[in-house]
């Protein structure tokens, strides 16, 4: 059996920053990054199921739907058993592109 580590990075995170004229910037920039991360570890956890999540580590598959309380960084990471790592990168790309 081989063992991968997914890492996926949602960026760039300074161009955001940059950008933001006010706090309310700042907070709906950090919303938004965290809404693209949770999509694209919900797309992991669709493939390799939602134990395998080791960043962030929902404590279900309903946290990482849109709009609940959770917010993750820029970051998911993962470790993938059998399954074809570049499909699941696609997969979590294609879902982040979605949301």
């Amino acid at each position: 059996m081989t063992s991968h580590l997914l890492a996926l990075t949602v960026g760039p995170v300074q161009q955001f920053i940059a950008a933001a004229r006010r706090t309310r910037d700042l907070w709906f920039g950090s919303y938004l990054l965290s809404e693209i991360s949770k999509a694209a570890a919900k797309a992991v956890a669709d493939e390799v199921g939602i134990d395998a999540l080791i960043f962030p580590a929902p404590a279900s598959h309903v946290d990482l739907d849109r709009n609940t309380p959770l917010n993750v960084a820029n970051i998911v990471l993962s470790e993938i058993g059998d399954v074809d790592p570049s499909g699941v990168a696609r997969k979590a790309k294609e879902a982040a592109h979605s949301r």
